[in-house]
Protein backbone atom coordinates (compact mmCIF):
# COMPACT_ATOMS: atom_id res chain seq x y z
CA UNK A 1 0.00 0.00 0.00
CA UNK A 2 1.23 3.45 -0.64
CA UNK A 3 0.08 6.66 0.06
CA UNK A 4 -0.56 9.65 -2.07
CA UNK A 5 0.67 13.61 -1.45
CA UNK A 6 -2.27 13.94 0.94
CA UNK A 7 -1.64 10.52 3.43
CA UNK A 8 -4.61 8.76 1.73
CA UNK A 9 -3.61 5.24 1.72
CA UNK A 10 -4.12 3.74 -2.26
CA UNK A 11 -3.66 0.49 -4.02
CA UNK A 12 -0.10 0.26 -5.85
CA UNK A 13 -2.44 -0.09 -9.07
CA UNK A 14 -4.13 3.40 -8.04
CA UNK A 15 -1.25 5.36 -8.44
CA UNK A 16 -1.81 6.17 -11.92
CA UNK A 17 -4.62 8.56 -10.84
CA UNK A 18 -4.47 11.53 -11.51
CA UNK A 19 -7.10 14.45 -11.38
CA UNK A 20 -7.43 14.27 -14.74
CA UNK A 21 -8.02 10.55 -14.71
CA UNK A 22 -9.18 10.06 -11.07
CA UNK A 23 -8.98 6.26 -11.87
CA UNK A 24 -9.46 5.44 -8.06
CA UNK A 25 -13.05 6.18 -8.38
CA UNK A 26 -13.34 5.40 -11.64
CA UNK A 27 -12.48 1.67 -11.55
CA UNK A 28 -14.79 1.29 -8.51
CA UNK A 29 -17.83 2.35 -10.62
CA UNK A 30 -16.95 0.53 -13.62
CA UNK A 31 -16.18 -2.68 -11.13
CA UNK A 32 -19.41 -2.54 -9.22
CA UNK A 33 -21.51 -1.90 -12.89
CA UNK A 34 -19.48 -4.86 -14.01
CA UNK A 35 -19.23 -8.01 -11.67
CA UNK A 36 -18.65 -9.90 -14.76
CA UNK A 37 -16.10 -11.88 -13.03
CA UNK A 38 -18.12 -12.78 -10.55
CA UNK A 39 -21.15 -14.31 -12.20
CA UNK A 40 -19.64 -17.15 -14.21
CA UNK A 41 -19.56 -15.31 -17.63
CA UNK A 42 -15.72 -14.40 -17.66
CA UNK A 43 -14.46 -17.42 -15.25
CA UNK A 44 -15.36 -20.93 -14.31
CA UNK A 45 -14.07 -20.90 -11.19
CA UNK A 46 -10.53 -19.22 -9.12
CA UNK A 47 -8.43 -20.96 -7.32
CA UNK A 48 -8.68 -19.79 -2.87
CA UNK A 49 -6.96 -20.80 -0.15
CA UNK A 50 -8.31 -23.14 2.73
CA UNK A 51 -8.12 -20.82 5.26
CA UNK A 52 -10.55 -18.63 2.49
CA UNK A 53 -12.70 -21.41 2.30
CA UNK A 54 -13.22 -21.86 5.99
CA UNK A 55 -13.76 -17.96 6.05
CA UNK A 56 -16.63 -17.92 3.52
CA UNK A 57 -18.37 -21.38 4.44
CA UNK A 58 -21.07 -20.84 1.54
CA UNK A 59 -18.85 -20.94 -1.35
CA UNK A 60 -18.76 -23.67 -3.75
CA UNK A 61 -15.99 -25.58 -3.91
CA UNK A 62 -14.18 -28.18 -5.40
CA UNK A 63 -10.62 -29.95 -5.30
CA UNK A 64 -8.90 -30.02 -9.11
CA UNK A 65 -5.03 -31.17 -9.26
CA UNK A 66 -4.66 -30.59 -5.84
CA UNK A 67 -5.96 -27.03 -5.74
CA UNK A 68 -9.24 -26.00 -4.10
CA UNK A 69 -11.27 -23.78 -6.26
CA UNK A 70 -14.56 -21.90 -5.78
CA UNK A 71 -17.02 -22.30 -8.46
CA UNK A 72 -18.59 -19.03 -10.45
CA UNK A 73 -21.01 -17.93 -10.38
CA UNK A 74 -20.27 -16.61 -6.60
CA UNK A 75 -22.88 -17.32 -3.94
CA UNK A 76 -21.87 -13.77 -2.34
CA UNK A 77 -22.43 -11.69 -5.40
CA UNK A 78 -25.96 -10.23 -4.57
CA UNK A 79 -27.58 -7.33 -6.63
CA UNK A 80 -24.79 -6.91 -8.30
CA UNK A 81 -22.43 -6.14 -5.29
CA UNK A 82 -19.97 -8.57 -3.55
CA UNK A 83 -21.79 -8.91 0.21
CA UNK A 84 -18.12 -9.97 1.40
CA UNK A 85 -16.18 -7.59 0.33
CA UNK A 86 -13.55 -7.38 3.23
CA UNK A 87 -13.53 -10.47 3.69
CA UNK A 88 -13.51 -11.52 -0.48
CA UNK A 89 -10.77 -14.37 -1.18
CA UNK A 90 -7.31 -12.64 -2.51
CA UNK A 91 -7.97 -13.69 -5.65
CA UNK A 92 -10.69 -11.66 -6.00
CA UNK A 93 -8.93 -8.51 -4.63
CA UNK A 94 -6.33 -8.29 -6.82
CA UNK A 95 -8.08 -9.17 -9.75
CA UNK A 96 -7.91 -6.36 -12.90
CA UNK A 97 -9.42 -6.70 -16.19
CA UNK A 98 -7.96 -5.64 -19.21
CA UNK A 99 -11.01 -3.53 -19.50
CA UNK A 100 -10.27 -2.24 -15.57
CA UNK A 101 -6.93 -1.68 -16.71
CA UNK A 102 -7.19 0.46 -19.72
CA UNK A 103 -9.70 2.44 -16.92
CA UNK A 104 -7.18 2.87 -14.51
CA UNK A 105 -4.19 3.71 -17.24
CA UNK A 106 -6.62 6.59 -18.71
CA UNK A 107 -6.75 4.93 -22.15
CA UNK A 108 -10.43 4.96 -22.00
CA UNK A 109 -13.28 6.86 -20.34
CA UNK A 110 -15.33 5.82 -17.53
CA UNK A 111 -18.51 6.72 -20.10
CA UNK A 112 -16.55 4.12 -22.63
CA UNK A 113 -16.05 1.75 -20.06
CA UNK A 114 -19.58 1.30 -18.84
CA UNK A 115 -21.14 1.40 -22.44
CA UNK A 116 -18.63 -1.21 -22.81
CA UNK A 117 -19.86 -3.49 -19.73
CA UNK A 118 -23.49 -2.75 -20.70
CA UNK A 119 -22.84 -4.25 -23.91
CA UNK A 120 -20.82 -7.08 -22.97
CA UNK A 121 -24.11 -7.58 -20.54
CA UNK A 122 -26.56 -7.54 -23.39
CA UNK A 123 -24.52 -9.74 -25.53
CA UNK A 124 -24.30 -12.26 -22.55
CA UNK A 125 -28.11 -12.10 -22.01
CA UNK A 126 -28.35 -12.48 -25.82
CA UNK A 127 -26.11 -15.42 -26.39
CA UNK A 128 -27.38 -17.58 -22.44
CA UNK A 129 -30.50 -19.03 -24.17
CA UNK A 130 -28.78 -20.07 -27.80
CA UNK A 131 -25.77 -21.56 -25.55
CA UNK A 132 -27.84 -23.14 -23.02
CA UNK A 133 -29.90 -24.86 -26.30
CA UNK A 134 -26.59 -25.59 -28.05
CA UNK A 135 -25.87 -27.45 -24.66
CA UNK A 136 -28.65 -29.48 -24.49
CA UNK A 137 -28.59 -30.08 -27.96
CA UNK A 138 -24.93 -31.62 -27.22
CA UNK A 139 -26.10 -33.76 -24.38
CA UNK A 140 -28.71 -35.29 -26.16
CA UNK A 141 -26.29 -36.16 -28.74
CA UNK A 142 -23.89 -37.95 -26.45
CA UNK A 143 -26.95 -39.55 -24.84
CA UNK A 144 -28.06 -40.86 -28.08
CA UNK A 145 -24.41 -41.86 -28.53
CA UNK A 146 -24.17 -44.03 -25.65
CA UNK A 147 -27.09 -45.96 -26.25
CA UNK A 148 -26.13 -46.73 -29.96
CA UNK A 149 -22.96 -48.22 -28.16
CA UNK A 150 -24.69 -50.45 -25.96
Amino acid sequence: MNTNSNSFPVHLWQTKSTLLFNSAIDSAIACQECGLCCTGAIFTHINISTEESNLLPKLKTRIKDNELEMTLPCHYFKLNSCSVYLDRPRRCKTYICKLLDELISGEISLADALNTINITKKQIEYLKPKVIEILNKETDNLFIDIETVK
